[in-house]
């Protein structure tokens, strides 16, 4: 149910103002929750050139691109190396 608050939350934000770079972000987490990466990737960009200054965008980009990688690897467990 928090991926689909989050989509909704981050679709409304977006149609309201399509320059709100906090519901790109919610947005790029509700897709990367649902395994949709490549969308995730563009909502992320497009959230850190709206707001560059907001670290919790790039860390979020960065968590995005490890999670990928080991879940790609077939190792999804966050708590491993």
């Amino acid at each position: 149910m928090k991926v689909l608050g989050q989509r909704i939350t981050g679709k409304k934000a977006i149609e309201m103002d399509g320059e709100n770079a906090s519901g790109r972000n919610n947005l790029a987490l509700a897709y990367f929750d649902d395994g949709d990466y490549e969308k995730a990737l563009e909502e992320f960009i497009l959230a850190i050139k709206l707001d560059y200054q907001n670290a919790t965008y790039y860390n979020n980009l960065g968590k995005m691109g490890v999670l990928r990688k080991r879940i790609l690897n077939g190792n999804n467990r966050i708590d491993s190396s």
